[in-house]
């Protein structure tokens, strides 16, 4: 899992009450935009036709991949068609802003008449995007993913240079709709008390075994609960010794929108990875509510896929599926949009997984 920053928070003993154990997953003191308001985005208010192709400008494909699974991201594409960040954008011109640019994205793809276009609004600031993605050249589709997300999220920063207080950076648009908690939870058997650590991440990356396999069998190994004995057993604070203890990793606040990312790639010798060709079967639909630390009903519906072909990171082929807002879904292979069926998607070797969730909560109300 991807996270941006860790907080560690004291230890919380497991009551058994009904209440159940306290949830001191830290919280922001302010929100830079209302988390009241993200439900509003989620789901699409008209359907429209699909957009164009996007042209390969020499080994882009990972990015035209990438770009067309988020342009199909529904509280993304309306909250940047709204014209609200704009009214409220507070980078300098001249300079690179994520959002901007891909409100520029989604005027050049919907663009009447146009079949195919170049994605300049993003080639042209590969740098600022990440600082070592080069034109030309292949990249993983994964990593540009996460760098452009994180510039998304910086869009929404203020541009004061003063330090934000713990949290308050994880509160933007951006941030709330991709960015949730996983808790990493170590219990001790002697004194039953629970240390809790969350991770703020914008992904989450689940291993693959085996040749064939399942989402839920992925998620089922990844909150699988892990005991420390022998060498690695645990240094309690309160027993103030060495003891056996169970290590797990859960969910703690899904995310609006579910990045799941299934690690294809494995080091291999010298520069080059080596792809595990694992078949991994995934649903259009599925609850999450199994893999959090409430357990409470969190459903999600999918609406893109990136997939691979070939064998290698540094080689091979990108492409993406996704849902139109007409609820159909189409393949994007580059310049080339082609209507396929859900049945056809469900067959691919996904290595990018986009979910939209589909039973919001009712927020927390936002501090004054």
């Amino acid at each position: 899992l991807k996270g941006q920053r860790a907080f560690e928070m004291r230890p919380v003993k497991a009551t058994g009450k009904k209440d159940g154990p306290v949830d001191d997953c830290p919280r922001p003191i302010r929100y830079l935009y209302p988390p009241t308001k993200l439900s509003s985005w989620m789901g699409w208010a008209r359907p429209e036709k699909v957009g164009a192709g996007l042209r390969n400008a020499g080994n882009t494909c990972y990015l035209n991949a990438v770009m067309q699974a988020l342009t199909y991201c529904a509280p993304l594409h309306r909250y940047c068609e709204s014209a609200e960040h704009q009214r409220s954008c507070t980078g300098i011109a001249g300079t690179f802003c994520g959002l901007c640019a891909f409100v520029q994205h989604l005027k050049d793809v919907k663009a009447g008449g146009v079949r195919q276009v170049v994605p300049k609004s993003i080639l042209k600031h590969l740098r600022s995007i990440d600082k070592k993605l080069r034109q030309g050249r292949q990249e993983d589709a994964h990593e540009f993913l996460r760098h452009f997300v994180k510039r998304l999220t910086e869009s929404g920063l203020p541009r004061s240079k003063d330090k934000l207080p713990r949290g308050v950076e994880n509160t933007t648009f951006v941030s709330q709709v991709f960015g949730g908690y996983l808790r990493s939870s170590v219990s001790c058997t002697e004194c039953k008390k629970d240390s809790n650590v969350y991770d703020w991440c914008m992904d989450v990356s689940l291993d693959l075994t085996g040749r064939s396999t399942s989402l839920s069998k992925c998620f089922e190994s990844f909150t699988q609960k892990e005991t420390l004995q022998g060498r690695n057993k645990y240094h309690c604070s309160s027993c103030n010794k060495k003891v056996v203890a169970h290590k797990q990793m859960l969910i703690h606040s899904p995310s609006p929108i579910l990045t799941i990312h299934l690690k294809r790639f494995s080091a291999g010798f010298g520069m080059r990875s080596q792809k595990i060709q694992s078949s991994v079967d995934f649903p259009t639909s599925f609850d999450l509510a199994p893999y959090t630390t409430s357990k409470k009903k969190a459903t999600y519906r999918l609406f893109a896929v990136v997939e691979h072909g070939g064998s290698t990171m540094q080689g091979g082929h990108y492409w993406s599926f996704a849902r139109g807002s007409n609820g159909t879904w189409y393949k994007f292979d580059d310049e080339c949009v082609t209507q396929v069926t859900e049945q056809s998607v469900r067959r691919a070797a996904a290595y990018l997984l986009l979910y939209e969730r589909t039973n919001m909560p009712s927020p927390d109300p936002a501090p004054a």
